[in-house]
């Protein structure tokens, strides 16, 4: 079975980092490599990250992280230098980075039995829609930002909605 996980507000704290960012008034560099010379990434992983990425199979695991290439051409190395001295990459097989929608993504890396974990609907329901063979997770931390607009949608009510990476494993272990 593959592990397709989504980095930001699954994996790592963005809303923390915005906050301390603004505390430390650092926020002309945000979307900008030179933010990580100032703020080490390491410091903004959820606490159940490590245990659980831990259970996995490391070649079996594979992040599938958005950059948004509107917000200008250092957004693709400014989440490359996120990922990789965040140290996820000792936990992964590979780390991809993509701009747009990442049903196709998944589908190249998970041609069988699968989870997918993001906590943007949209990207949560097409993969649903476009890969029925893996289970779609949304996962909204309780006090991110996200977690305060992006409601599930009635009409796919059977994608799960969890809090945490514990109930993603409960998930994992009733399959």
């Amino acid at each position: 079975m593959k592990y397709i996980l989504d980095f930001d507000r699954v994996l790592f704290d963005h809303d923390l980092l915005k906050q301390v960012m603004e505390e430390k008034k650092l926020t002309h560099l945000y979307a900008r490599p030179e933010l990580w010379d100032e703020i080490n990434p390491n410091d903004f992983m959820y606490t159940d990250v490590v245990p659980f990425l831990k259970q996995l199979p490391k070649n079996d695991v594979y992040i599938v992280s958005a950059f948004t290439a509107r917000i200008g051409p250092q957004a693709e190395p400014y989440q490359a230098r996120k990922l990789f001295e965040s140290g996820i990459d000792m936990f992964v097989h590979k780390i991809i980075l993509m701009d747009g929608p990442k049903a196709p993504h998944v589908k190249n890396v998970c041609t069988g039995a699968g989870v997918f974990v993001d906590d943007k609907r949209v990207y949560v329901e097409e993969v649903a829609r476009e890969c029925p063979q893996i289970m779609s997770i949304q996962l909204l931390r309780p006090d991110a930002e996200r977690t305060k607009f992006d409601i599930p949608d009635v009409k796919h009510a059977s994608i799960p909605v969890v809090e945490n990476l514990q109930q993603v494993t409960a998930i994992i272990n009733s399959l």
